[in-house]
């Protein structure tokens, strides 16, 4: 998953594209999931405990056998199988054309509480819309799982986040305030903020 030359591609085709899972996780990136180290971002509305912003996950955290104790299960822990691909524990819908809902998004909901995230008024002010609106995005449309060399995990899923007029982009200008210049469903963002 790493270095070898024989790694794959990925399922998601990415603005960034990454397969190598080292670099992903590397502490030298704007924003990962803390595997390697503890995250960077002092401020992570909505972790589910005992899950904190100094919390070090594993692997197995979220590549793990469905049938697991951590998945609710009475079966072996460990990547080893499961009916979710690439060996999850949980669910994660990666299509967009579906409305959100706890069992579409479980992977992410196992961490991050669902109702803290879907509210305007405590994280990112567009998640419901985005979720819930005519697009029904899955969050790997915008954020990806591992790492990334944009803020916040953003890593657009280019299948269906397009450039606009050559330009895609995404600037953070604190926690739940940035801009995008992009089109994504039909919809064109030239510098659109959002607070």
């Amino acid at each position: 998953h790493a270095d070898s030359i024989d790694r794959g591609t990925s399922d998601i085709i990415r603005m960034v594209p990454q397969t190598n899972t080292r670099l992903e996780f590397s502490a030298s990136n704007t924003s990962y999931h803390p595997v390697e180290t503890i995250g960077r971002n002092p401020d992570v509305p909505g972790l589910i405990s005992p899950y904190t912003e100094s919390s070090i996950i594993y692997c197995t955290d979220c590549h793990n056998s469905d049938a697991s104790p951590g998945a609710g299960g009475s079966g072996p822990d460990g990547p080893h199988g499961s009916v979710y691909e690439p060996l999850l524990e949980r669910y994660l819908r990666t299509v967009d054309g579906e409305m959100e809902g706890p069992a579409e998004h479980a992977l992410c909901y196992k961490c991050h509480d669902r109702d803290t995230l879907l509210n305007p008024a405590i994280g990112f002010p567009l998640h419901e819309l985005h979720l819930n609106g005519s697009s029904g995005a899955a969050c790997t449309t915008c954020h990806d799982s591992h790492g990334s060399t944009l803020p916040h995990l953003i890593n657009f899923n280019t299948d269906y986040v397009k450039p606009l007029n050559g330009v895609l982009e995404y600037n953070t200008s604190g926690p739940t305030a940035g801009n995008c210049t992009l089109s994504c469903h039909g919809s064109d963002h030239s510098d659109l903020s959002y607070e």
